[in-house]
């Protein structure tokens, strides 16, 4: 239950230490492990794929007006509806 805890929480940026340990992993394997991943460039070899937990937050909401989005003048009203 606590290896399946802390790999969820990666899934949010938790700790590989965590659930290194939690798998049974002493502290030395532990960072061995990270170090050697880390040496061998892992994390820029092997990019998780994009999904809403790991996408850019710059990204979010309407489209300026720059980028062909529309402004509060084109915002209908609840006025103008009726």
């Amino acid at each position: 239950k606590r290896i399946s805890a802390a790999k969820d929480a990666m899934a949010y940026g938790g700790s590989r230490l965590e659930f290194l340990a939690s798998s049974g992993y002493t502290p030395l394997q532990s960072l061995s492990v990270l170090k050697m991943e880390s040496m061998l460039g892992l994390d820029e070899l092997m990019i998780p794929q994009a999904s809403s937990h790991t996408q850019s937050s710059k990204d979010v909401g309407r489209p300026s007006k720059e980028d062909g989005g529309t402004g509060n003048e084109d915002t209908v009203t609840p006025e103008a509806q009726n």
